[in-house]
């Protein structure tokens, strides 16, 4: 198995969400938000599974990625057919360690689809990640490859990835952990694992996701 780690992310940017901003001349600007509620779900419509999402993180969405938008039961075709009670395009956990439930994402563009990690914060924000950077030329792999290829899960904090039936030596964390795997290849693919002090992620990547 061929596996490569490598360190990549920004600084988080903060965002407000499902938000209004009261402004009085140029002396005063206020924000005023709610704090993030609910977790995602999944419920079976019509015999294929569909992400729920609360209200305020599709504010959210609707807001600061306008022009993207989440795969439904129409997309999931090619490798994503096989999917009865999943999701492939979004995992939740808790990847900083504050006990909040952050999310994880494929967003479907015009010509490209996004990864988008966002992690809920308790004063109402959500603070955007770098996880398209754990995958060096991300914009034009996801040009050139479908998002049904590959699949978003969330390794659970002290757990191993598992890997063809075994589990993979150093690769828990002690946070949930983002993977991106491929469906129809599931031995490559990328695990990463969100460090808060250095606001960066440690990636491992697998098999031919390393070349």
């Amino acid at each position: 198995m061929k596996t490569e780690v490598t360190l990549s992310g920004t600084t988080p940017k903060k965002h407000l969400f499902g938000t209004a901003v009261l402004c009085l001349g140029a002396l005063l600007c206020q924000p005023v938000f709610g704090a993030a509620k609910g977790t995602p779900s999944v419920k079976v419509q019509g015999g294929k599974p569909v992400l729920v999402l609360p209200e305020d993180l599709k504010t959210f969405l609707g807001d600061y990625f306008p022009d993207y938008q989440l795969p439904g039961p129409k997309d999931l075709t090619g490798d994503w057919a096989q999917f009865k009670k999943e999701v492939p395009y979004a995992a939740w956990g808790d990847y900083n360690g504050d006990g909040l439930t952050d999310v994880a994402l494929i967003l479907f563009g015009r010509d490209r689809w996004r990864l988008v990690e966002l992690h809920k914060t308790s004063d109402g924000f959500y603070e955007e990640v770098d996880l398209e950077g754990s995958l060096p030329g991300m914009e034009e792999f996801s040009r050139s490859h479908a998002a049904q290829e590959f699949r978003l899960f969330t390794v659970a904090a002290g757990k191993k990835l598992v890997l063809d039936k075994q589990p993979v030596e150093a690769s828990e964390h002690v946070y949930d952990s983002v993977a991106f795997f491929s469906v129809h290849n599931p031995a490559d693919g990328m695990l990463c694992k969100w460090l808060p002090a250095q606001k960066f992620h440690s990636t491992t990547r697998f098999g031919e996701f390393t070349d």
